[in-house]
């Protein structure tokens, strides 16, 4: 299962037989949900903890997929910088994710959650 940019997710499942975590084309407004809450997730202590966020762990992805960008998402731009989105997008990587691949093309990177 891998979160991911929930633009990013229709490419995902087409080309690949990786399960996301939600997308806005799916009916399962519970899934999407997770989704948004992982990548809004604010730091505390977590991000230099050994363990990942609880709303990052509640959707079950093993793999995360981020492709660091100039501005921030629309997912999170209503709350105060800080967010996963936001680390990853200024290259602060949480102890939690270990880089298993990048692509310089598309610039993204592909990171496995370690629990």
């Amino acid at each position: 299962v891998v979160l991911a940019n929930v633009n990013d997710t229709p490419e995902i499942l087409y080309r690949t037989q990786l399960r996301t975590v939600g997308s806005l084309y799916h009916r399962h407004s519970a899934a999407f949900m997770r989704l948004r809450e992982a990548w809004r997730s604010m730091p505390g202590t977590a991000w230099r903890d050994e363990d990942p966020p609880s709303a990052v762990l509640a959707t079950e992805a093993t793999l995360l997929i981020a492709c660091p960008r100039p501005r921030r998402s629309a997912m999170v731009e209503d709350l105060p910088a800080g967010t996963l989105d936001d680390w990853l997008n200024w290259g602060q990587i949480p102890r939690w994710l270990t880089e298993v691949g990048r692509d310089p093309a598309s610039g993204n990177i592909v990171y496995r959650i370690v629990r």
